[in-house]
């Protein structure tokens, strides 16, 4: 009686390990701080600005969108030489996303930049899009992701056996 019990125990345990392991291989990693660069806008709030691939090519077709708070998306798209233009907007931070790259600015008036603040926003894209917080490469070529469902699959069933073997030593009610 005391073996069932312990190997009951294991299994639980087993299990509970199971569940808690898949999230904590496949949690994303903790966002890096990213800088906030000023960035001074032309008249009529237009924002200049380039993106270019991981070594410095200017990316050509690219749509870029620059999102502001409380403000309807600015959308753009780059030129043969991945230089972009993007009018009316205000002052204030903004977000600018492309494909595979994104930035986060301070925009400033015309005559309100200070001089630190940069004529053109730089984007680098690099080709890689994680969507979503399950984004594990590992997990989808080959490594212990392929493992992940086949162990929680088969504790399933070992807890599901004990439970239906398991002799809690009462007797029926009835006969």
């Amino acid at each position: 009686m005391n073996d069932k019990r312990r190997f009951r125990k294991q299994v639980i345990a087993i299990v509970c390990i199971g569940l808690i392991l898949p999230q904590a291989v496949m949690a994303a990693p903790a966002a890096a701080n990213r800088q906030i660069t000023d960035v001074a806008l032309a008249n009529g709030g237009m924002l200049s600005g380039q993106v270019v691939d991981q070594q410095g090519l200017g990316k050509a077709g690219v749509q870029v969108v620059v999102l502001q708070q409380g403000r309807q998306p600015a959308y753009g798209r780059t030129d043969h030489a991945g230089n972009f233009q993007v009018a009316g907007l205000s002052g204030g931070t903004a977000q600018v996303v492309t494909e595979g790259g994104q930035g986060v600015y301070r925009l400033w008036t015309a005559n309100a930049a200070p001089p630190v603040a940069k004529p053109r926003a730089m984007l680098i894209a690099n080709g890689q899009v994680v969507r979503g917080q399950a984004y594990c490469d590992p997990c989808s070529s080959g490594g212990i992701g392929q493992w992940i469902l086949p162990a929680l699959a088969a504790g399933g069933i070992i807890a599901g056996v004990v439970v239906a073997t398991s002799d809690s030593g009462s007797t029926p009610a009835s006969p």
